[in-house]
């Protein structure tokens, strides 16, 4: 079975997402009908504090307003705040054997400025994927420099990081990160919690 993991970028209070992350989400569909993907994971946490919904959410509900057919597919993974957490919370959600999905071949979309970043990120934290794919968007400067900063800070954060294990990771990310040790947002409950809540997801 294959899988393909949407990255979000962001969306408004009502849910409505951007227009980068509706074009990932018409990519992910055109890609769908070539490549017969079983899970179609839409990621993304509850960012925004004038909203109780989740990017994941406002992905879904994007897909099934335009393409119900394929939203059938959809998985809301709501845990991750960044790149990072993306590839971390997907890894937990698919590996885990309880939640006996069968996939064997993974893939990310993002958009293209974002690939390479992407490739060292899921390198280090989700080796097994097998492909990134880029929507084409174009993006300022600064946009391009601010990726460059997140890589390094990323290699920065994982430079002592044991082992590829999640349980490593999510080591660091407790300890390390800001986004998951509580200095910027609530720390990550215990990793059996984590497992229990995208078990339990939608």
């Amino acid at each position: 079975m294959k899988a393909l993991l949407v990255l979000g970028h962001y969306m408004a209070a009502n849910g409505q997402v951007d227009q980068e992350t509706a074009s990932r989400l018409e990519s992910a569909v055109r890609l769908h009908k070539e490549i017969d993907f079983q899970l179609i994971l839409l990621s993304g946490w509850a960012y925004r504090q004038d909203s109780k919904m989740s990017l994941a959410e406002g992905m879904y509900s994007y897909m099934k307003t335009n393409y119900s057919s394929v939203a059938g597919l959809c998985y809301r993974q709501e845990l991750s705040r960044d790149t990072v957490g993306d590839a971390f919370f997907s890894r937990l959600f698919i590996e885990e054997p309880e939640a006996q999905l069968g996939i064997v071949e993974v893939s990310v979309l993002t958009s293209t400025y974002h690939t390479q970043r992407c490739k060292k990120i899921f390198g280090l934290l989700y080796p097994s994927v097998s492909h990134i794919y880029g929507e084409d968007f174009a993006v300022s400067e600064i946009v391009e420099k601010h990726e460059l900063e997140s890589t390094k800070d990323f290699f920065e954060t994982f430079k002592d990081l044991k082992s590829s294990t999640v349980e490593s990771i999510y080591d660091v990310l407790c300890n390390k990160h800001p986004y998951y040790n509580g200095k910027v947002f609530p720390k990550l409950e215990s990793i059996d919690s984590l497992r229990e809540k995208l078990i339990q997801g939608k």
